[in-house]
């Protein structure tokens, strides 16, 4: 399980559209690999309460996961995930 806990655009937390919703949602990493979507299955919401549903990125061009440390930092076509293990 990680939680969303940033999503950002040329260095600034994404305000536009749905993306303040996003942030600090609960998900499962369903599928993460260069070259293609990276999709998040919803668990919760940023306040705690059942959320269902899938978020799907724009293709994945680089993947920063240090295995010794809890966050994993997904940059897209269009922005930058970071999701920190919860």
């Amino acid at each position: 399980m990680y939680r969303i806990t940033d999503i950002t655009k040329d260095g600034k937390t994404r305000t536009d559209g749905r993306y303040p919703l996003r942030i600090g949602s609960l998900v499962e990493i369903v599928d993460m690999c260069v070259g293609w979507r990276l999709n998040l299955a919803y668990l919760k919401d940023a306040n705690g309460n059942e959320k269902s549903g899938f978020l799907s990125t724009s293709q994945v061009v680089k993947i920063d996961n240090t295995p010794s440390s809890d966050v994993i930092t997904v940059t897209t076509l269009n922005s930058v995930y970071t999701l920190t293990k919860a």
